[in-house]
């Protein structure tokens, strides 16, 4: 599943922590709700600092297809792409 970002809350987390905390919500569906994650940076694969996260990125990962019914914080792999590289796939256009 491909999920975009809108916003970026924090790095870290309580005391500092590992973590980012960010709004979105999947991409290409124009009526999803926006959700809040805070994700583990050991999760985030193929970023190299947890602090180049910003808004319009998008992520990738097969673990974020049911976030409301995930832990509010968890280790999944997710990958990030440029959501400007990807809208120029038609096929991940989104609304």
């Amino acid at each position: 599943m491909l999920f975009l970002v809108t916003e970026v809350h924090n790095f870290g987390g309580f005391f500092g922590g590992d973590t980012v905390t960010l709004s979105g919500r999947r991409w290409g569906a124009a009526d999803a709700a926006e959700e809040t994650l805070t994700i583990d940076a050991a999760a985030l694969v193929n970023v190299p600092q947890r602090h180049h996260v910003a808004a319009d990125m998008v992520f990738c990962s097969p673990w974020l297809a049911s976030v409301s019914s995930a832990p509010s914080c968890w280790p999944p792999p997710i990958t990030m792409h440029c959501a400007r590289r990807l809208a120029r796939h038609s096929s991940l256009r989104h609304s």
